[in-house]
């Protein structure tokens, strides 16, 4: 036999264990994909929320008036159904309803999944002062992954009495946003 015909090819032990690999492999990556997922559309949906919270603070400033954010009934009043769209406009009146010559400066949809809480519960809307602090007193969005005992995936929006905005820590670096004491936040 001619002695470079061998060792060209895989053996079968050799082709076995490397789809025993690739099989671990892709039951690894199925099984953990819906845990990405759920997290990717946790990240998604707290951003938007902030994005809107902090142009509505942009634009409270540079127009120099009140700016509401919050869910609007089919007649323009705020209500508290957060997982409705969300509107941002400039309420000349402070009237926090959407009146005759105020216009939506912005809509964004509610989540795809999951859904919004704030606090104060039953809150109607947030506003901005016309130089950018929170109207009114101060408070929070949570956006709360189903189910809600999926700590995992919750994020908060915490708005302080000045305007600033900023997303909720994970200081002990479990993945779980904590409140300003530590405890971690939680949706009812």
């Amino acid at each position: 036999m001619n002695p470079s015909s061998h060792g060209k090819g895989y053996t079968l032990i050799e082709l076995c264990v490397t789809l025993a690999i690739m099989s671990v492999l892709a039951f690894s990556a199925v099984s953990i994909a819906p845990q990405i997922l759920q997290a990717k559309q946790a990240d998604n949906a707290i951003k938007n929320v902030f994005r809107l919270f902090r142009l509505a603070r942009t634009e409270a400033i540079t127009k120099g008036l009140v700016v509401t954010i919050c869910p609007l009934d089919p007649s323009g009043r705020c209500t508290n159904e957060w997982n409705q769209p969300l509107s941002l406009f400039v309420d000349e009146d402070n009237s926090r309803s959407l009146n005759q010559g105020e216009a939506v400066v912005k809509t964004i949809k509610p989540p795809s999944s999951g859904r919004i809480e704030v606090a104060p519960q039953n809150r109607r809307y947030f506003q901005f002062g016309p130089l950018g602090g929170a109207k009114g007193t101060l408070g929070n969005v949570t956006y709360c992954s189903e189910p809600a005992s999926d700590r995992m995936n919750t994020r908060q929006i915490v708005i302080s009495f000045s305007g600033r905005l900023r997303l909720a820590p994970d200081e002990d670096g479990d993945g779980i946003a904590e409140y300003a004491n530590g405890i971690p936040v939680t949706c009812s």
